[in-house]
Order: C-alpha cells, then structure tokens, then sequence
C-alpha cells in the first residue's frame, strides 16, 4: 500500500464527524470483544468432546462474525457522515 494513499485515510478518519466516529468505534470494539470471546471459548473447549462441541460451535461463529459487524460499522459509519454533511450545505 502506498504510504501516501494511508496517510491521506488516517487523515479522513481524523476529519470524520463525531457520530460517525462514535458509530465506527463501536463496531471495532465489538468486534475486539467478539474474537476474545472466541479464544476464551476455544480454550473453554478444549479437549474436543462431545460435551465441549457446542462450545467450539459458538467460538467458531464467534470468530466468523467480526468482518460482517466490522462491515455494518463501516457502512453506517459513512452514511450517517453522508447525511451530516449533506444536511450541513
């Protein structure tokens, strides 16, 4: 990735309004959450039984799921600074 192209996304991140910002924040930190979750359970579930399964089912969504909650953030981060901006003019 060209060093210019990221320091022109640190920047627009910089410039983001404070519910978008709030918005994108959230989704990261659940998403954090979400994959330590997944290694605590993962942990949880060792060794692999027939008792531990349904615990290593739900890590294994647990791990899957934060690109999709990342995506959401994302996409309503960028609406939410679309219709601040649009209202603003």
């Amino acid at each position: 990735m060209n060093m210019g192209l990221l320091r022109k996304i640190i920047n627009r991140i910089g410039q983001m309004t404070d519910l978008a910002w709030t918005i994108l924040h959230g989704a990261l930190i659940v998403s954090a959450a979400m994959l330590a979750s997944a290694a605590v359970l993962y942990m949880a579930s060792l060794p692999p039984s027939r008792d531990t399964y349904f615990v290593y089912k739900c890590a294994e969504e647990m791990f899957s799921m934060p690109p999709a909650v990342l995506l959401v953030g994302i996409l309503g981060s960028v609406i939410a600074e679309d219709i601040i901006i649009r209202r603003g003019r």
